[in-house]
């Protein structure tokens, strides 16, 4: 209910008085989609229910989400028009005693000093907050005593097998309508979640480009894809495989950064990758939440997985420099909770899920109903090596001998990035045996081939 509306008819509260005499209060606010002033609206409303219902309880719901987190302060969120839970805490506080969140894809359960209640039960439908409160009855008035809050996974709930029947008759329309074609491919495509980290993949890569072209952005952000996805083969692309192209419902946000940001986005991700000398190793936060590795379309860059640096970055042909401004577009979802995207301007916020957006955009993003394109490759992930230099070396024979160059053609560009890496050559025909030299090889390229060499760190390593 909007309470800004006047509505003298419909109450923007619910009342349920139980049989011991306790009464609570159920009052519901939505997020600002009309400029209105809720704020006065809400106090009007809390003031009413006080005066006419006098509730022992009061529990503020709300469709909206929250930037900061209620007990710490922490911000936990990209501060959104549709996080009006900040403000709410903080006018009501004194007032409320539960405040139940929204419109955000993330686990919240949290109990302050004063016994306040903060809940938000994640997305999906995948899992329900359970908020236990126990009142006793003292000089004739009700006191909250013990408050517990938890999150309980619905896979552990008996479902409602009345409810599970009704849907189920609508399963076998909607498995055909999943299997229809939509598109036809020339190509296999496979899939695995850790070689997209790696490497650039076409199944992230339709995804992202649908939502740049989509919301007119420069770039994109999208890595919410489905880990278990396995990719499609040569043949009919169904509207199966389109949908499991996502891994997590999400809508969009497109952010205006900084080149600085884009770079620092990409840095924190290689926060969670290590090189331990013959392997690539993933951080445990990786295995459940391979999502949290941000990984960027219409962008060129190659990074250094061994020292977490970026080796070069461009953007439209020509070096990202920190002062430049891109527009981005995020998955909403990577912008709260876990590891978030915090910096940047929002510019807008496009309330669709992704799903839709690839549906309506897919075809105008492969250019027509046949896939038959590879990935443009446009992140490369690389290791920083290092080379002693031997009697009778030249560069060019450094060049050829570690793969950097493959004919005289790539010869010229082999030795020009040699001596950017390696400044002390002041003169590529004057080298010295014994001089340590730096080379950068692509990790998917070394010999010998470690392709599928990479493993997962246990926690705490």
């Amino acid at each position: 209910i909007n309470m800004a509306q006047n509505l003298s008819f419909v109450k923007p509260y619910y009342v349920k008085t139980f049989q011991s005499g306790l009464k609570v209060v159920l009052i519901g606010v939505v997020p600002l989609y009309e400029k209105v002033d809720y704020i006065n609206a809400l106090r009007s409303t809390l003031q009413k229910v006080k005066t006419e219902v006098a509730p022992d309880l009061i529990i503020l719901a709300t469709s909206g989400g929250i930037t900061y987190d209620p007990i710490s302060g922490k911000q936990i969120s990209l501060a959104s028009k549709f996080n009006l839970g900040d403000t709410l805490v903080k006018q009501f506080s004194n007032e409320v005693d539960v405040f139940l969140f929204g419109n955000q894809a993330m686990v919240y359960t949290g109990v302050n000093k004063q016994g306040k209640v903060f809940s938000l039960p994640g997305g999906d439908g995948a899992s329900v907050n359970q908020i236990d409160i126990t009142l006793t009855r003292s000089d004739k008035k009700w006191k909250v005593s013990k408050v517990f809050i938890q999150n309980v996974k619905m896979e552990s709930v008996s479902p409602d097998m009345e409810l599970l029947s009704l849907m189920q008759g609508y399963e076998a329309y909607v498995e055909r309508w999943l299997r229809t074609p939509v598109l036809r491919s020339e190509i296999t495509v496979g899939f695995n979640k850790y070689m997209a980290i790696l490497e650039d993949s076409l199944v992230t890569e339709i995804v992202n480009k649908a939502v740049i072209e989509f919301t007119k952005s420069q770039a994109g952000i999208w890595n919410i894809f489905n880990p278990n996805y396995e990719g499609f083969v040569k043949g009919d692309i169904t509207r199966r495989d389109i949908y499991q192209l996502v891994g997590k419902t999400t809508t969009v946000k497109v952010l205006k950064l900084t080149g600085k940001e884009v770079k620092d986005i990409i840095k924190k991700s290689l926060e969670m990758v290590s090189f331990d000398g013959s392997k690539v190793l993933f951080s445990s936060t990786l295995i459940n939440s391979p999502w949290l590795y941000d990984l960027f379309e219409n962008i060129y860059y190659s990074v250094w997985l061994n020292n977490r640096e970026i080796k070069k970055i461009e953007f439209a042909g020509k070096p990202l420099e920190d002062r430049d401004t891109l527009v981005v577009s995020v998955p909403s979802i990577r912008t709260y909770g876990q590891n978030p995207i915090t910096s940047g301007t929002i510019i807008s916020e496009i309330e669709i899920p992704v799903q839709r957006i690839v549906f309506d955009i897919v075809k105008s993003v492969i250019g027509g109903d046949i896939l038959e394109h590879r990935e443009d490759n446009n992140r490369t992930s690389e290791i920083l090596l290092t080379y002693t230099v031997k009697p009778g070396d030249t560069l060019a024979q450094i060049a050829y001998r570690l793969g950097l160059a493959k004919s005289k053609e790539d010869l010229p560009v082999a030795i020009a990035e040699l001596m950017a890496l390696n400044p002390n050559i002041k003169d590529p025909n004057r080298i010295r045996p014994g001089w340590v030299f730096y080379y950068s090889k692509n990790y998917l390229n070394l010999i010998p081939p470690l392709k599928e060499l990479f493993e997962i760190k246990k926690p705490g390593h």
